[in-house]
């Protein structure tokens, strides 16, 4: 009888312990976690540089993102972005164009999903500190800040692009 009853408490502790240890392994963030992002999001009107980026939604495994710089009615930069769902993470691959789809970047720079919820999304990059973290709010489902965390002369530096939801 005493030999039931240790293996029954074993048994218990065993599946208990199992619990609590998968209730604390944090989920890797998903393409999915990233769809509020979907929509063009534009600067305010009337700033000396403005702005706009565009994101699709979620098919096949990514989201496609394009972002232009303007200076008056000057194209100061292009970026396109690309955010994918991999076996390994979630990455967010990007390249920076001149007019004339004149390369800046070598290679794309690839940033992995490291934080997603319902308001945020946080994207590292391992490899370099150009950027080194990218930080998309949501403020309050009309407005998104950009935070990008990088090194300009050898000095961290942060700079935060404001945008607003653009009516369709």
């Amino acid at each position: 009888m005493l030999r039931t009853k240790s293996k029954i408490w074993l048994l218990l502790l065993s599946c208990c312990s199992s619990y609590l240890l998968a209730a604390d392994v944090p989920v890797a963030p998903k393409l999915s976690d990233a769809a509020w992002l979907a929509g063009i999001w534009k600067s305010a009107s009337g700033e000396r540089m403005s702005f706009e980026e565009h994101w699709t939604a979620p098919a096949a495994g990514n989201m496609m993102g394009m972002f232009r710089l303007l200076a008056g009615e000057k194209v100061v930069v292009y970026e396109y972005l690309l955010i994918e769902q991999e076996s390994d993470g979630t990455y967010m691959r990007l390249r920076h164009y001149q007019p004339k789809m004149v390369d800046v970047d070598k290679a794309p720079i690839r940033c992995r999903l490291a934080e997603a919820t319902s308001q945020k999304l946080v994207f590292e990059n391992p490899d370099s500190d150009k950027p080194k973290r990218i930080t998309y709010s949501l403020d309050d489902g009309k407005q998104l800040s950009v935070a990008v965390e990088t090194t300009r002369e050898g000095k961290p530096t942060t700079f935060t692009l404001r945008f607003q939801r653009a009516e369709k």
